[in-house]
């Protein structure tokens, strides 16, 4: 997949919701937003073999990197 420029992707995350939760959509981009902030938790994500485990981090992340 190709989002321009010359840096790599190997996280993709899509969703889905009815036309009608807007809000709601606008609300989980955003956790998913401050979720891919955290490097500790870009990392989980990568080492997730299956569904479950991404669900896992998704659901619980690690605790956030120390600033």
């Amino acid at each position: 997949m190709d989002f321009g420029g010359d840096e790599p992707v190997d996280l993709v995350f899509a969703i889905a919701v009815p036309s009608h939760y807007t809000h709601q959509h606008l609300m989980l981009l955003s956790e998913l937003a401050e979720l891919f902030s955290e490097p500790a938790i870009r990392q989980a994500l990568r080492e997730a073999r299956d569904a479950a485990a991404l669900r896992q981090v998704i659901e619980f992340p690690p605790p956030a990197s120390a600033a």
